[in-house]
Formats: C-alpha cells, sequence, structure tokens
C-alpha cells in the first residue's frame, strides 16, 4: 500500500481540489520539494482560478452565442413572412390580370 492511501496528517490541507499534505511521511523527507510547497500551492490556487475563469468566460459565450443566434432566427422568420406575403400579394395581381385577359378572350 502506498504511503498516502493510508495517510491521515492533520497538516494537510486542499488548494485547487488538490490535498497538500507535509512532507513527514512521504518516502523522500526532507526532498527539495517541502520548501516549494508554498510556491506550488500558490501556483495551484493561481491555475485553478484561471481555470474557472476560463470556463465562466465559455459559458458566457455559449450564451450569447445561443443569444445571437435566437434573434437571428427570429429576424430570418419575419423576413420571410415578408417575402411571402409579397411574392402572394404579386401572384394575386398577375393573376387578376390574367383572369381580366381571359375574359376578354372570351368575349373576343
Amino acid at each position: 500500500m502506498p504511503w498516502w492511501a493510508a495517510h491521515s496528517c492533520r497538516s494537510s490541507s486542499r488548494v485547487g481540489g488538490l490535498l497538500l499534505c507535509c512532507t513527514a511521511h512521504a518516502p523522500n523527507k526532507g526532498s527539495s520539494l517541502s520548501p516549494r510547497l508554498p510556491q506550488l500551492a500558490a501556483a495551484m490556487e493561481l491555475v485553478s482560478g484561471i481555470s474557472q475563469q476560463l470556463a465562466e468566460r465559455k459559458n458566457d459565450a455559449v450564451a450569447e452565442i445561443g443569444s445571437t443566434f435566437t434573434e437571428l432566427e427570429k429576424a430570418l422568420g419575419q423576413r420571410k413572412g415578408l417575402l411571402v406575403r409579397d411574392l402572394e400579394a404579386l401572384c394575386g395581381a398577375k393573376q387578376k390580370v390574367l383572369q381580366a385577359q381571359l375574359e376578354v378572350l372570351r368575349q373576343g
């Protein structure tokens, strides 16, 4: 069993979702890692904060994209409706002209 599996140090703390522990129980006591723990903890906190900001910015961008496409879909729907109404009006007017010409030809 690794040393950390059964480790329950009271001076351990969580930083950025990772457990930081005193190195008293580690197999490499006195390693060069010990003096760097505060720097590593600060770096982990910084990276964790940047990761959180990235996730928030991504969520904001996804929401903005969704909102923009909703507006575009609405504008396209309005334009489509206008074009269809114009086409129906134009076809109706042409149909009347054709009907009038047909009447003239029948009376002819």
